[in-house]
């Protein structure tokens, strides 16, 4: 069975002038890492934000890139996430925004965050996630990005991308 160390990190941004918000208030966010085991130590790390100038109901986009490195060595991965959300119901909604970066589907960095957009208001934006893995045995690994909105509306995005370790 393949060992997988997982070492991830986030300083997370909240610069009010990277996201685009009208008739909207962010609620509440959360960062936090998942593992089916408890070796993951934060290091480092972070989030960029960057407003989106398109609007719809809710849109989604996600993409992972492809990485490399060798056996017990940190491999940095990144994944890029955008969204966009438009209040067309006609009344104050509540919309939750979760974004997601796994190497090899259970070693997982997530970013929620809550927000309230008042009727005929928007919230969007662009992310970039990143993720510090050390894998134990020379492979090839799965990296994926998913970005999901949920409220009044909904939208689903995912990108795949593949982490190759070698001796």
């Amino acid at each position: 069975m393949k060992k997988l160390i997982l070492i991830g990190a986030l300083v997370a941004t909240s610069s009010s002038y990277a996201l685009e918000l009208k008739g909207a208030k962010i609620l509440e966010h959360h960062s936090w890492f998942s593992s089916p085991d408890n070796k993951i130590t934060i290091i480092a790390g972070h989030i960029e934000n960057t407003p989106n100038i398109y609007f719809s109901s809710a849109s989604t986009n996600a993409r992972a890139d492809n990485a490399r490195g060798t056996v017990n060595s940190n491999i940095y991965t990144n994944g890029s996430h955008g969204f966009s959300i438009h209040n067309t119901s006609g009344s104050y909604q509540t919309y939750t925004v979760n974004i997601k970066l796994c190497a090899n589907s259970t070693y997982c960095f997530h970013d929620q965050t809550t927000v309230g957009v008042s009727k005929g208001g928007s919230y969007s934006n662009s992310s970039n996630s990143y993720l510090t893995c050390s894998f134990s045995y020379a492979g090839s690994y799965t990296l994926e990005a998913t970005t999901t909105i949920s409220g009044d509306t909904s939208s689903n995005a995912s990108g795949r991308a593949s982490i190759s370790v070698s001796r």
